[in-house]
């Protein structure tokens, strides 16, 4: 793992300065401050190493892990929430089942 303080690593330099990324639809939304998919795959892969270990502190319904697996990063994901804890594991179920 690596930590760094003062300039951070950037791991892919082809990132973008503005990402354009919409909002889920309300209705299509698995919770309420849901982040776009395309959103953190941006991010993710900007900051993190090849064969990185994505940390997400606060899951919600997982859409930061379900970016890190389609991208293939390692994942660790904590939310206190049973409700949005059994919505991440489907998520994550069906990014399996779409990549085995």
């Amino acid at each position: 793992m690596q930590f760094t303080k003062g300039k951070p690593n950037y791991y892919r330099k082809d990132g973008k300065n503005v990402i354009d990324a919409k909002k889920p639809p309300t209705n299509k939304r698995f919770h309420p401050t849901e982040k776009p998919l395309d959103l953190m795959t941006e991010l993710i892969t900007v900051v993190t190493p090849p064969g990185g270990v994505v940390l997400d502190l606060f899951a919600g319904s997982g859409s930061t892990l379900v970016a890190a697996a389609k991208e293939g990063y390692q994942y660790i994901g904590i939310e206190k929430e049973e409700e949005y804890i059994k919505v991440a594991k489907e998520r994550l179920e069906e990014v399996r089942q779409e990549t085995a």
